[in-house]
């Protein structure tokens, strides 16, 4: 296993892919990058969260996914404003201490976010 099988079950198309053609599609596509993010699903791949908080694969220091808005397909194609994960929550899911974002840099816990974006995602599928 490598950062190579974990984008492959995790991360299989770029953020700002044509395939992700729809709401629903985009907060899926956030969701399961942010479920690869578990110390379980990491472990899997033999990956771990480098100090920038990007995923690297074990076997070589040079190898590496670039964690932060590049990677992420709402930021990728929302205005904060109008973020899907904004109307579930509220408030831009970086802002303050204890948003979801925050909290995964600050303690690597993505459960928060990932229960934020499955939440947002119910709410689009159930529209």
């Amino acid at each position: 296993m490598s950062l190579e099988t974990w984008k492959s079950e995790f991360y299989r198309i770029p953020a700002d892919s044509p395939e992700l053609k729809t709401k629903a599609q985009r907060i899926e596509h956030s969701l399961m990058k942010w479920i690869g993010l578990t110390p379980e699903n990491l472990g899997k791949h033999n990956c771990e969260i480098d100090l920038d908080m990007d995923v690297k694969g074990n076997e070589s220091c040079a190898e590496f996914f670039r964690f932060g808005s590049s990677s992420c397909s709402l930021c990728n194609n929302y205005w904060c404003s109008d973020c899907p994960l904004r109307e579930t929550l509220g408030y831009p899911c970086s802002d303050g201490d204890d948003s979801p974002h925050q909290l995964f840099h600050a303690k690597g816990n993505s459960e928060p976010m990932i229960e934020a974006l499955a939440k947002t995602l119910d709410k689009e599928l159930n529209k």
